[in-house]
């Protein structure tokens, strides 16, 4: 179980990193083209908009893994360890169920779209764009995984040791 959610989860980072990649070469190429040819790349402003859709969904586990989301620290390092760690569990609980949430959210719009085929214009191409509104639940349910799994090893007992203030998931990673 862990080697393939490993696998997924690399092969999603993997999709982040492209993704960053290309933005990082077709947006210099697309403003470069505006500005000395009066004409930049076909539906680059949807294909970015698609793409920050794609590395925030898919980005969200492997972000919550490495403990890079949005912290702040300067009251809550001041507290006594045994209430930072309680406060984790407390937030890491609320953060499963306003996933969920989302994921339920995002799973029901997805099911719609795809029932509808749903279309979207690429400059003046009609692209059907469907299929992108199964990133969010999948995103979704792979942070909801991640997020699990931190929990349970906070709350696992550890040998003579409190748990560390960064992710603890050194089984997984």
């Amino acid at each position: 179980m862990a080697k393939s959610y490993r696998g997924v989860d690399f092969f999603f980072w993997a999709i982040v990193v492209a993704c960053h990649l290309l933005m990082v070469s077709y947006i210099p190429a697309d403003i470069a083209g505006r500005s000395f040819l009066s004409s930049g790349i076909p539906g680059s402003v949807e294909i970015g908009e698609f793409m920050m859709v794609l590395i925030g969904f898919l980005g969200l586990a492997r972000a919550h893994k490495l403990g890079a989301h949005v912290d702040v620290d300067l009251l809550f390092n001041r507290l006594p360890v045994r209430i930072q760690e309680g406060l984790r569990l407390i937030v890491l609980f609320i953060l499963i169920c306003f996933a969920a949430l989302f994921f339920y959210a995002t799973l029901l719009a997805a099911v719609d779209y795809t029932g509808r085929g749903e279309d979207a214009w690429f400059g003046s191409y009609l692209v059907p764009v469907w299929f992108l509104r199964w990133v969010a639940p999948v995103g979704l349910a792979f942070f909801i995984i991640q997020l699990v799994i931190d929990l349970v090893a906070r709350l696992r007992p550890r040998e003579g040791k409190g748990c560390s203030q960064g992710s603890t998931n050194e089984s997984i990673a």
